[in-house]
C-alpha cells in the first residue's frame, strides 16, 4: 500500500513539474535552431600575447623598437611564412586590433612582458624589457595582440 501512495506521490509531482515549464519560443527567422533567445555579443577584446612557441619567423625587429601590423597585407609582407600567416589570421581581428611583433637575438635570459596601465588618454599597454647576462645567443619572439584604440609604448 505504501508503494502504491509513492508512486501515486511522485506521478503527481512530475506532472505538476511538466506543466509549470514555460511553453518553447517559435525559432525566429535568421536565429541559430533552437530558439535561443540571447543575443551574441561581438568578441570584446584584451591585450594579449599569442602563443608563438615554436615558430621561426624571418622579420627582424628589437625588444624595444616592435614591428606594428595593423592589416592582413602588411603581415603577409613582414611575415613570409605562410603557416604562421594562417595561425596569425585565425586568432586576430585586424578590424578591431593589431600586432606588435618583437623578434630579436639576444640572451637566453632575456626578458619582454607587457602590463596594461592607465595613462593620460585612458588604458595602454606598457612593455618592459629586461636583458639577460649569459652569453648564449637564443632568438626570441613575442607577438601581442592590441586592441586598435589602446595606445603602446615601451617602459625605460
Amino acid at each position: 500500500m505504501r508503494r502504491v501512495l509513492g508512486l501515486l506521490l511522485c506521478g503527481s509531482l512530475l506532472a505538476s513539474v511538466l506543466r509549470a515549464q514555460p511553453p518553447a519560443r517559435p525559432e525566429q527567422p535568421g536565429e541559430p535552431k533552437g530558439g535561443n533567445p540571447q543575443k551574441i555579443k561581438p568578441r570584446e577584446v584584451h591585450p594579449r600575447e599569442l602563443q608563438t612557441k615554436g615558430w621561426k619567423v624571418s622579420l627582424t625587429s628589437s625588444p624595444v623598437k616592435p614591428a606594428k601590423i595593423t592589416s592582413a597585407g602588411e603581415l603577409a609582407k613582414l611575415v613570409p611564412e605562410k603557416e604562421i600567416q594562417a595561425r596569425l589570421l585565425k586568432e586576430v581581428d585586424f578590424k578591431q586590433e593589431y600586432l606588435l611583433v618583437f623578434a630579436w637575438s639576444g640572451s637566453g635570459e632575456d626578458n619582454l612582458s607587457m602590463k596594461v596601465e592607465k595613462g593620460k588618454d585612458g588604458d595602454e599597454a606598457v612593455f618592459s624589457y629586461k636583458r639577460g647576462v649569459t652569453l648564449d645567443l637564443r632568438r626570441h619572439l613575442h607577438i601581442f595582440a592590441i586592441p586598435k584604440g589602446m595606445a603602446s609604448r615601451i617602459a625605460t
